[in-house]
């Protein structure tokens, strides 16, 4: 049996620069990377990996990231 259904509708990826979804899970990550840069003991992979998403969130959302300057809040977009 064969039934017709509507066309589904996709959401949107969250890639699309300035959406909103990207630039708070960017402003998200660049905190976390700050706050385990800071933290005494992380291990310098797990460092990299929050450096890396951090990076690749900001580039998606068009923000512009730099792992060793530390930016306000205030810097980033909201």
């Amino acid at each position: 049996m064969n039934v017709d259904l509507p066309p589904r509708r996709l959401r949107p990826l969250p890639c699309a620069i300035g959406d909103q979804h990207t630039v708070d899970t960017a402003r998200e990550l660049v905190s976390l990377y700050h706050a385990l840069r800071r933290a005494p003991g992380v291990p310098a992979h797990e460092l990299d990996a929050a450096r890396e998403a951090a990076a690749r969130w900001c580039r998606r959302a068009g923000i512009r990231f730099d792992p060793d300057e530390e930016a306000s809040d205030e810097n980033l977009p909201r």
